[in-house]
């Protein structure tokens, strides 16, 4: 784990070609998983690499009660980390991490695929992340986000809700390039309504999504019972997950699916209704800016401008993370603060690539990153350096 501040730890060499409610988390187990134990050793702003002999949550819930970085160190792909409920607990109070109200400044996960497993206790409809930091950014990059299924899903169990991907209270939530799915819920074997599916999100704060995929869980039918006098008592059916649920919501190059809805069946099985489907997202806004894979020590990022005409261009970075969402009328949406970095500009511009130094201060470091083509302002992408 390395403390580093962006204002300092980005070197002039990386600019080179430039002119509320709290969280109650699980009770710790005994020992601390070890990455709980990383967790609450770590600085306000360190970094904790998770991977092939990183530190792993042993099965167990994590709290983040301050502002880290979690990379997942693999290049295959994402790094799995994945939990249960501590046993005597209700699975939909938690997540895998959950992020408390201590937390103020930036949370960033990277390379990760988080999520609850089936099992055969119940409940056990974890989220994948639980936030309630109303002053904290939440960075999900290049990640993978499940919120688990219900346990009949694992063939135990009987009826029961899909868990959210994400869920709570937060100033900004940014996905980028990663995939976020609601947990799909149970069918009542034994007769009875039927259970929503998971939200991808649900959350109050805003979003930002760039090319960022969405996808609700899909809910469970209703099944009739015999009524003690004769007939069938009929259940309303699940309704599915919605791919979000935000205070306010932007999008680039995204797609979201809600799930599908569950059936009301009566007590011979015979669908007489079904419940509401999830909603989707509307028309993204176009990509312009995208930043290549991210780059570790001492490799490139690298920057790639959808700019056909031969526009003017500029491509910008902040150096003191996200600034708060500014509405330029006529140009658009703007989030690196007033004293954003200039790495090129010109007629034309299409791309460009910076060598990242080799010095170990800027592993983990998140550089927000932004440009304008002509007289409009792009999407905003991310710059995050990896091991």
């Amino acid at each position: 784990m390395r403390a580093r501040s962006l204002r300092l730890a980005v070197p002039a060499a990386l600019l080179a070609l430039a002119e509320g409610a709290e969280t109650q988390c699980p009770a710790p187990s005994t020992p601390a998983s070890p990455l709980q134990a990383a967790i609450d050793a770590a600085q306000p702003g360190d970094v904790i690499v998770i991977g092939p002999g990183g530190p792993s949550t042993n099965g167990v819930p994590v709290c983040v009660t301050k502002p880290l970085t979690f990379l997942g160190a693999d290049p295959t792909g994402p790094v799995p980390v994945s939990a249960v409920p501590p046993p005597g607990t209700p699975g939909s109070l938690w997540g895998v991490f959950n992020v408390t109200s201590a937390v103020s400044g930036v949370v960033l996960f990277h390379n990760l695929s988080i999520g609850g497993p089936c099992s055969s206790l119940a409940p056990l409809a974890l989220r994948g992340i639980d936030v309630e930091a109303p002053n904290a950014t939440l960075v999900v990059d290049e990640c993978v986000v499940v919120g688990s299924h219900w346990t009949d899903l694992c063939n135990t169990g009987d009826g029961g809700p899909g868990a959210t991907g994400i869920e709570g209270t937060l100033a900004r939530l940014v996905v980028r390039d990663s995939t976020v799915f609601g947990g799909s819920s149970a069918f009542p074997f034994l007769g009875g309504p039927g259970d929503d599916g998971g939200d991808a999100i649900h959350v109050t704060g805003e979003v930002l999504l760039v090319r960022a995929t969405l996808v609700g869980g899909n809910a469970s039918s209703s099944l009739g019972v015999v009524a003690p006098g004769g007939g069938c008592m009929l259940f309303p059916p699940g309704n599915g997950g919605d791919a979000i649920d935000a205070t306010s919501l932007l999008v680039w190059g995204s797609t979201g699916a809600g799930g599908a809805p569950g059936l009301q069946l009566d007590c011979a099985a015979l669908a007489t209704g079904q419940g509401i489907p999830g909603s989707g997202i509307g028309n993204p806004g176009p990509v312009l800016l995208t930043v290549g894979p991210a780059p570790t020590l001492g490799g490139t990022a690298t920057f790639v401008l959808n700019n056909p005409a031969a526009l003017p261009a500029g491509i910008y970075a902040s150096l003191v993370g996200w600034g708060p969402t500014t509405n330029l009328p006529g140009l658009g949406f703007y989030f690196l603060g007033p004293s954003p970095a200039l790495l090129a500009s010109s007629a034309g511009l299409t791309g460009l690539s910076i060598p990242v130094p080799t010095d170990p201060v800027l592993l983990g470091a998140s550089i927000p990153v932004q440009a304008h083509v002509g007289a409009q302002i792009t999407n905003p992408d991310l710059v995050t350096i990896v091991p």
